[in-house]
């Protein structure tokens, strides 16, 4: 409201009573999770929201709703091949961004009462935008005494079927929270869906994270009440608390998480190869288990495979059994590197990913220099 000023925050949380040490670490961790919100786009998943979003009056979509013809005024004079090049020039800002985790933020992307939601947190306004993102980058001052080593990972930016005026990405993000002894990192894996103005600016940014949001045929709904703040919890937890937490080959660079999943997880090795593990909570998960929790996302599991869970995270394809089948079961046909199972390496059962895929590179983003 007019009263909060321009950086207002809604932060579900209620106060009672004076904020404890673990209180205000959960509440600063929260502003991590908003620092998913820093750009991202997804694609052929659908993500229904509860109502759709209100276009401004000064683009050419809100006039043709509204019954007006579609005269386009000389502030809004686009074709759509200069829209089409306005949205590929916004991509490639995008992607830049990304990359150097909005350094520097480039305004010229987003109207100046942009609006942003994710399961933990809502904001308007670019300004309150900027603010937060910076903060969770540890570019201003409340950011550099909360966050540490940041990093945002775009996997693909997709456009939406039939609706050119909105576009997804597709995004890993993570940073360290430094208000903690144990300085956990927290990750998070999702989509944001941008929607556009006739200028290509974006006028909204819904992020649906995978833990929370992710439902059957690898559509995204709308989160239940308080799930983000128990997902952000969770990897708050001291280690010795922990249920499960990522392999080291995801901090050592070996791995890429693609997708933290509520029953399994997604990487990709360094040679490329994309495969699916069960939570670390029970990485050793039966095989049928995970193939049928990615059937039910849209996934098709391929080749079974052992996956080495320390140094440098091996993977070799164990049988060519995708549904647990024994009769189906033969000789591995290929291997990366060779994971050596001599007693003192522990292995776990994997999945390798069929194409096509949500990371299959069929929508990479743009070069950037």
């Amino acid at each position: 409201d007019a009263g909060a000023g321009r950086r207002s925050i809604a932060w579900p949380i209620r106060r009672r009573g004076r904020a404890g040490p673990a209180a205000l670490a959960v509440g600063a961790a929260l502003a991590g999770l908003a620092f998913m919100s820093c750009g991202r786009d997804t694609r052929s998943f659908t993500a229904p929201a509860s109502r759709p979003p209100q276009l401004p009056a000064t683009s050419l979509r809100a006039q043709a709703v509204a019954g007006a013809p579609l005269v386009a005024s000389s502030t809004q004079a686009n074709t759509d091949a200069s829209f089409s090049e306005r949205k590929a020039a916004l991509k490639k800002r995008m992607a830049e961004e990304y990359k150097s985790f909005f350094r520097p933020f480039r305004g010229e992307s987003y109207g100046s009462d942009m609006t942003f939601r994710d399961p933990l947190i809502s904001t308007k306004g670019k300004d309150t935008y900027q603010w937060m993102i910076e903060m969770l980058a540890g570019s201003n001052f409340v950011g550099s005494q909360l966050f540490s080593d940041g990093f945002l990972d775009l996997h693909a930016i997709e456009e939406v079927p039939e609706d050119e005026y909105k576009m997804r990405t597709r995004w890993t993000a993570g940073l360290k929270f430094k208000m903690v002894p144990w300085t956990p990192t927290i990750y998070f894996t999702g989509i944001s869906e941008y929607t556009l103005d006739a200028n290509a600016q974006v006028l909204g940014q819904r992020d649906y994270w995978d833990t929370v949001n992710l439902v059957d045929d690898g559509r995204y709904a709308t989160e239940p009440i308080f799930s983000g703040y128990g997902d952000m919890a969770e990897q708050m937890t001291p280690p010795f608390m922990r249920k499960g937490a990522e392999p080291p080959m995801v901090s050592s660079g070996e791995w890429t998480l693609l997708r933290r999943a509520h029953k399994y997880r997604v990487y990709r090795a360094r040679d490329g190869t994309v495969f699916a593990l069960g939570h670390p909570d029970a990485a050793s998960a039966d095989v049928g288990e995970i193939s049928r929790a990615l059937r039910k996302h849209g996934l098709s599991p391929g080749n079974r495979l052992r996956v080495q869970m320390s140094g440098s995270g091996a993977v070799e394809v164990d049988e060519v059994d995708v549904d647990g089948d024994a009769s189906a079961r033969k000789k591995p046909t290929r291997s990366w590197p060779p994971a050596r199972d001599n007693g003192e390496m522990e292995t776990v059962p994997g999945l390798e990913l069929l194409r096509p895929h949500p990371w299959d590179g069929s929508n990479a983003p743009p070069e950037t220099d």
